[in-house]
């Protein structure tokens, strides 16, 4: 899990972006779920006022995770990357907090 700099300028100094990983031996069993909690838990005293995930948008499982802490699509950017040689859509989920 971690929260890092949105885009570098100070103007987005109060956005992060998030990501988890959680190696395939481990998942399942509630440590995406623990790991994100505690981030967002974490990110107002850190002066946090809006979290962003970038999520493959074929990725059914993370979506649902962000949405079951109250993160909505904010936007799609399709086919910019290629993983394993096809082209996939990026979704933008994002939290006030």
């Amino acid at each position: 899990m971690g929260l890092r700099s949105f885009y570098g300028r100070p103007a987005y100094h109060r956005t992060v972006e998030s990501a988890v990983y959680v190696s395939p031996g481990h998942q399942r069993k509630g440590v995406a779920r623990a790991l994100l909690a505690h981030a967002l838990g974490q990110a107002p005293a850190l002066g946090v006022a809006t979290v962003l995930g970038f999520i493959f948008a074929h990725n059914t499982p993370s979506i649902r995770l962000y949405e079951a802490y109250g993160f909505t699509r904010w936007g799609l950017l399709p086919r910019v990357c290629e993983l394993d040689g096809v082209e996939r859509d990026v979704a933008i989920l994002g939290r006030r907090l």
